[in-house]
């Protein structure tokens, strides 16, 4: 059973604590030098943090207007620097002492699949990094696994209610939303439109960062928020002129992952689309896969009669030229160190020691034999394979296998329209992230995953407090 909470529970520790926090936050913008962008994003974060004090989730809220913003933003704290996310897992589970002291660690029914296997991968980075790298990186390193295990387990205690849900839902369209209409703006900056970025020089070639750090960044970002929009959109999550504001918002973020020029984003949108059309029936199925052909078919015709950057293949390019290059290295590696990997650190270092083993050919394509000891490998299934060992990936397909189980599960269980479409689509969403994390090294930077997951068992709950529906799709 879900309780309401109290608008009282939060009053032994949240009032002065959120005083402390939102006199940092206005004194550190007022020593600082920020671009006007910069200063919205970090005082929305700061806004949504203190309305946890009407509703706990406002908390999650404001971690994930920072995810889709300035995820790497660095204050300082004491004479040093540390990212707003730290402070944001030091003081979240401070703030909610009262709320878990009354009403517990609830985790939701599906909790032990997600949290035992995430809890061990975790143990494993930790060990694999303190044997093979030195216990400053082990430390730096723990930091993010700490923030990481600290978004999952939060997220299903503060979405309690649909309504925790809605707001999530809403607090991120709003940003995806803003962030590809600023997109747009700064595609057509060269004619005259006004370009607006949260950091100086990060439009490089005509690729748009949106209201995110860079170009790349919002192409992690944008698919895991449109696929959610297009399952509530078709499933009738919402009704009424809220499915027409969708559409806009669909074709507003659709137009700015575009000029994003990164080729792993549609990839990533019809991965995820596939996966969600898989899991209607009847018409609905029919005509959103047909939907989704014709639309993936028009996409490869007009890229190939522009002949832009999405037309080409990964010998045509530089970029993708070096991740063949890249993922040899980084497959031969994990094999010579099957048990803990190597440490998360000294893939770059210990690349240019396989540079024997490559194909030649690959080596001189593109000269792409020029990213070993550079560039990372550009591949998180990789990076946790030759990093951490077998165990450690094994352990992470079957995470990712288990968040996906749990939204299905959502969707086939849940009794509310939204709660059904939400579902849907962010198993659409996971399989994005999953085919993103596939050509870029995104777990490094992003708490996406975990959010998700944390979100997987949230929506179980929910869904498991009505008897199972039909699931058709409908």
């Amino acid at each position: 059973m879900i309780t309401t909470v109290p608008k009282s529970w939060w009053l032994p520790l949240g009032v002065p604590l959120a005083a402390i926090l939102a006199t940092a936050l206005l004194a550190g913008m007022a020593a600082s030098s920020l671009r006007p962008a910069m200063f919205m994003v970090l005082a929305a974060q700061g806004v949504t943090f203190l309305l946890f004090i009407r509703r706990p989730v406002w908390l999650l809220a404001s971690l994930i207007v920072g995810q889709l913003t300035a995820a790497g933003y660095m204050v300082g704290v004491g004479g040093t620097q540390v990212t707003t996310r730290l402070l944001w897992t030091v003081a979240v589970p401070l703030l909610l002492v009262p709320f878990l002291a009354r009403f517990g660690l609830d985790l939701g029914p599906r909790a032990k699949r997600v949290v035992l296997p995430a809890i061990a991968f975790f143990a494993l980075t930790v060990l694999a990094n303190a044997i093979y790298t030195d216990m400053d990186y082990t430390f730096k390193y723990f930091r993010q696994t700490a923030f990481f295990l600290t978004v999952l387990l939060l997220t299903p205690i503060l979405v309690r209610e649909e309504r925790d849900a809605k707001l999530l839902a809403l607090v991120t369209l709003a940003v995806g939303t803003v962030s590809g209409f600023l997109a747009i703006m700064q595609h057509y900056g060269p004619r005259g439109a006004p370009v607006i970025t949260i950091l100086p020089n990060i439009i490089e070639n005509g690729r748009v960062p949106g209201l995110s750090e860079g170009f790349v960044q919002l192409s992690y970002y944008l698919p895991t928020i449109l696929l959610p929009v297009i399952a509530i959109y078709f499933l009738q999550g919402v009704r009424g002129k809220m499915r027409w504001f969708l559409a806009f918002s669909t074709l507003v973020m659709g137009l700015g992952l575009y000029w994003t020029w990164t080729r792993s984003a549609p990839v990533a949108l019809g991965a995820g689309g596939l996966a969600m059309g898989l899991f209607f029936t009847g018409r609905l199925r029919r005509e959103f896969l047909l939907a989704l052909l014709i639309i993936g078919g028009g996409f490869w015709w007009y890229t190939d009669m522009k002949g832009n950057r999405y037309d080409r293949g990964f010998t045509e390019d530089a970029s993708g030229a070096s991740r063949l290059v890249l993922w040899q290295a980084g497959i031969k590696m994990a094999m010579d160190n099957p048990v803990l990997g190597t440490g998360h650190r000294d893939f770059q270092a210990m690349s240019m020691e396989y540079s024997s083993s490559i194909d030649p050919y690959y080596l001189e394509l593109q000269d792409a034999g020029e990213v070993l000891g550079v560039a990372k490998v550009h591949n998180d299934f990789l990076n946790v394979w030759l990093s951490f060992g077998t165990l450690a990936f094994l352990l992470f397909l079957f995470l990712l296998g288990a968040v996906f189980w749990n939204f299905i599960e959502a969707f086939r269980r849940a009794g509310s329209p939204f709660l059904k479409a939400l579902s849907l689509g962010c198993a659409g969403a996971l399989v994005a992230y999953a085919a993103t994390s596939f050509l870029h090294n995104v777990m490094d930077s992003s708490a996406q995953l975990f959010i998700l997951t944390g979100l997987s068992l949230a929506l179980t709950r929910l869904a498991c407090k009505a008897p199972e529906k039909r699931h058709d799709g409908r």
